[in-house]
């Protein structure tokens, strides 16, 4: 048998609900959602509590002077996006002309590229065709001077004749120990160089006849170097002074000759000379010589060094 668990009620409990309910015959016919709950069961140990009306609240203007700042803020607010969507479209409209510039002027540089490339290739094609008139003139100059010589440092006579230059160069090759004859002689005359001396140009009527007299003339100072080809020689008044005799030289040749003895005598080079207008370099005797064309040929020399 189950437990009860329940406690029995007792009879005073009884009393008491039965005295309740019919003291207040009427709170269970009353339902709680009257509209005057004032009225129902009202109890005098029950305090009721009363709202206060909304017309009496103070936050009207408040609101309204919220609603007015935020008005005038959104107004502000509008502006200030106005502005900054006209700024934005101002700043797009000038990238578009920046692009366009930059488009325009990648352009110009292209342009301008693809025309010193081409200015480049025609300087350079313009250098080499100069290049190739200086070799063809130095060729022509190295022909009509392929006969001549110069005589310099010998002191010009008052009144000098052009017999008197005859007999000066048929004396000069004398003491070099050739025979020369007068009609071997084409053309004889000075020329006054910038620093007011003279040379004497010979020009003769064949190479040979030149080639003679520049071997003979080194051979004559080879044998006397103590005592080379000078004024006394020639039995020319005044002080001793020294005559040189080489061949004529083409501007060209005379420039890259002067250059090939100062590189002779830095570098330890024994021999420099000419032959036929052409400069030749060696460095001791038993070595090969080396001929130079160019400028360019005497800095290969060096780098070799």
């Amino acid at each position: 048998m189950p437990l009860k668990r329940t406690p029995p009620s007792t009879p005073t409990e009884d009393r008491n609900v039965k005295s309740t309910v019919s003291s207040h015959p009427r709170a269970f016919v009353q339902s709680g959602s009257s509209p005057d709950l004032t009225t129902v069961g009202h109890d005098s140990n029950v305090s009721s509590r009363l709202k206060r009306k909304r017309d009496d609240c103070d936050c009207l203007p408040r609101l309204d002077e919220i609603r007015s700042l935020l008005s005038t803020s959104t107004t502000k607010a509008d502006s200030k996006f106005s502005d900054l969507q006209k700024a934005i479209t101002e700043i797009m409209a000038q990238n578009a002309e920046i692009k366009e510039s930059i488009s325009f002027m990648s352009k110009e540089y292209d342009d301008i590229k693809i025309k010193i490339s081409s200015l480049e290739t025609e300087r350079e094609n313009e250098r080499r065709y100069i290049r190739q008139l200086e070799e063809k003139v130095d060729n022509m100059e190295r022909q009509l001077f392929s006969t001549k010589i110069e005589i310099r440092n010998v002191p010009q006579k008052q009144d000098e004749s052009r017999e008197d230059l005859y007999a000066l160069v048929e004396k000069t090759a004398n003491v070099i120990g050739h025979t020369l004859k007068s009609n071997e002689i084409r053309e004889v005359y000075r020329v006054k160089n910038k620093n007011n001396s003279t040379t004497i140009n010979v020009d003769f009527i064949s190479t040979v006849t030149k080639e003679l007299i520049i071997k003979k003339a080194r051979k004559f100072n080879n044998t006397n170097k103590n005592n080379k080809l000078n004024t006394t020689h020639l039995k020319i008044e005044g002080p001793l002074k020294p005559i040189f005799l080489s061949e004529k030289l083409t501007p060209k040749a005379q420039r890259l000759y002067y250059l090939a003895r100062c590189f002779a005598e830095n570098n330890k080079f024994k021999y420099c000379w000419t032959s036929f207008g052409k400069i030749l370099i060696k460095r001791a005797d038993g070595d090969r010589y080396v001929m130079i064309k160019t400028e360019a040929d005497l800095d290969n020399l060096a780098k070799n060094e």
